[in-house]
């Protein structure tokens, strides 16, 4: 079985990058072959993402990769934890 490998993608600026390109949640699902909800779970750090996953999201906003995925230092926060603060 082959080992997938995932990241704390950057849920903030996932979301001012779909936002500033006019996108909905289900468009930019729909540009990656995912729903909607998908997007918003990465959005608010519900999940952590494949890299397949984030590189999709990242070729759909034009933009590098590494700009989606947390620094090694913010990586650390249990996903999840900013939507249980708010």
């Amino acid at each position: 079985m082959p080992i997938v490998r995932t990241v704390q993608p950057d849920g903030d600026t996932i979301r001012a990058l779909r936002v500033r390109r006019g996108l909905s949640l289900r468009n930019l699902g729909a540009m990656i072959g995912r729903h909607g909800q998908t997007i918003r779970n990465l959005e608010l750090s519900n999940r952590l993402a494949s890299e397949v996953l984030i590189n999709q999201i990242a070729n759909a906003l034009g933009v590098d990769v590494n700009e989606l995925i947390k620094p090694e230092e913010d990586a650390t926060d249990e996903p999840g934890a900013r939507a249980a603060a708010a």
